[in-house]
């Protein structure tokens, strides 16, 4: 979708090669144009997720590996 919206914009601009710039035209069509929106959305979200489960996992490690430590430990003993 973001390809055929660049082409179309850079083959309107080859035809108005004297209009420096973006027009108000280009700029108004930008604005309105929210054909990719909701993907933006859904990247923002799924890294917010993602950068939550991250913390967890990394808050819950270091008790978890220190468990496992104590756990290794106790079983290694050589009296029950």
């Amino acid at each position: 979708m973001i390809f055929f919206a660049a082409r179309d914009f850079f083959r309107n601009r080859a035809r108005r090669a004297d209009t420096p710039g973006m027009t108000r035209n280009d700029w108004q069509r930008a604005v309105a144009d929210d054909r990719g929106a909701a993907s933006v959305e859904y990247v923002v979200l799924l890294a917010t997720v993602s950068l939550g489960v991250a913390a967890a996992v990394a808050a819950l490690a270091i008790p978890m590996i220190e468990r496992f430590r104590w756990m290794r430990a106790l079983i290694n003993l050589p009296f029950p």
